[in-house]
């Protein structure tokens, strides 16, 4: 998951829990989940990753992040251009994509978490392409919409509208001739 800041993301990770515990599991399988959430959404700064075995685990994790802000076994970062591991790797994708793809192979999936969690964006489509998460053909699934932020910014009605500015140069202009 990802959000623009910690509070919509623990607001997501909740959303997403509660879609989770409602859902028949033959509606929103793991992988067609995770295949949702790396394909069908845009990554952001804030960022949290996790493995989880089954369903009940995987929302059992993101309700106790959304309580608490943390839980056994999540890898939380917010990516600060820059400043993140992966800009160790530098700015050449061929690179990127190589590291990611063996690190895949090797099944070493919790450096994959906590590369992306600090800023390495994977391409996901290119790795489910190639079968890297196994012989399956992914969905897309039906997700909770992100949870943008709940402020309202309305105009005062008893606000006089402000005048243009008068210039010197808009006060002696001619109007224009035909």
């Amino acid at each position: 998951l990802s959000a623009r800041d910690g509070e919509r993301l623990r607001d997501y990770a909740g959303k997403l829990a509660a879609h989770l515990r409602r859902e028949p599991a033959e509606r929103c399988d793991l992988r067609d989940l995770a295949y949702t959430l790396q394909i069908g959404r845009d990554p952001m700064n804030e960022r949290l990753a996790l493995m989880a075995a089954s369903r009940e685990e995987l929302a059992q994790k993101l309700q106790a992040f959304a309580d608490s802000g943390e839980a056994a076994g999540l890898r939380h970062g917010r990516v600060a251009r820059g400043k993140d591991e992966a800009g160790l790797l530098g700015d050449d994708e061929d690179i990127r994509r190589s590291v990611i793809a063996q690190l895949v192979a090797a099944g070493k999936w919790e450096r994959v978490l906590e590369l992306w969690v600090k800023g390495l964006d994977p391409d996901w489509a290119t790795l489910h392409a190639a079968g890297a998460f196994g012989a399956f053909a992914p969905r897309r699934l039906s997700l909770p919409t992100y949870p943008f932020a709940r402020e309202r910014y309305w105009i005062d009605p008893s606000a006089k509208p402000a005048k243009p500015a008068s210039t010197p140069e808009a006060a002696s202009a001619k109007p224009a001739q035909e």
